[in-house]
């Protein structure tokens, strides 16, 4: 039964993942799209929670650091706010987000690894850990820029606004972790340079690791059921 009620909960993680990727996409000046892409990542942040709800420590301060990603996260909407209390308050958010998705992916990736069997739980679970990654450095990398507003650059053709948003980032993160690269979006900071790359080597030797261990369970899973059935 534990089993089934885990599985549902990668697949929640994963779905509400998907469903952000493309909400983000075309979210900019639509308040229900808004409001959706804010739904979307309190599916996020509910399905890891009730995935990685038998640790209490994990539990409790996945719970802490979601309650301050959402409240600083709220300084966003009330514009009599200084600039600066805006800037600091969504730095703190995005930090606070990249925190959560962490724990999510050392949780998630504890638990899909480290086992011996070779199940569809596990591979929705090792999809989720690899999208995580993709959505654990867009965070980074939108707080760097709330930071420091020249760690990155956009072609004109890119962005008819002055600022990047955040699905700019995750556009550029995951193409960053695939490796894809498409050049519309640059880091230009030294500091920005050396973590697009350290997220390239991320997204590579994952995947590696995670073909090689999910082919080896299966391998190890196949040969002790051909020894039990002799």
């Amino acid at each position: 039964m534990l089993s089934k009620v885990r599985r549902l909960h990668y697949i929640t993680v994963l779905t509400a993942q998907i469903f952000l990727l493309f909400i983000a996409a075309v979210m900019e000046h639509h308040i229900i799209l808004t409001v959706l892409f804010i739904v979307s990542l309190f599916g996020i942040f509910g399905s890891i929670i009730s995935t990685v709800w038998g640790s209490s420590r994990t539990r409790y301060l996945s719970l802490i650091i979601a309650a301050i990603a959402i409240v600083s996260g709220l300084l966003g909407f009330f514009p009599v706010f200084t600039d600066y209390a805006i800037r600091t308050g969504l730095t703190v958010c995005c930090l606070s987000y990249a925190t959560f998705i962490l724990i999510a992916i050392v949780s998630i990736g504890r638990n899909v690894f480290v086992t011996d069997r070779v199940t569809a739980n596990r591979i929705v679970g090792s999809i989720c850990v690899y999208m995580l990654l993709g959505m654990f450095f867009a965070f980074i990398y939108a707080s760097m820029a709330l930071i420091h507003g020249s760690m990155f650059s956009m072609s004109e053709q890119s962005s008819p606004g002055k600022f990047m948003a955040l699905r700019d980032f995750i556009y550029f993160s995951y193409s960053t972790l695939t490796t894809t690269g498409y050049g519309d979006i640059l880091p230009t900071n030294p500091i920005a340079r050396m973590v697009s790359c350290l997220e390239s080597i991320a997204g590579s030797v994952y995947l590696a690791i995670m073909v090689a261990r999910l082919v080896g369970m299966h391998v190890t899973q196949a040969h002790q059921h051909h020894e039990a059935s002799e």
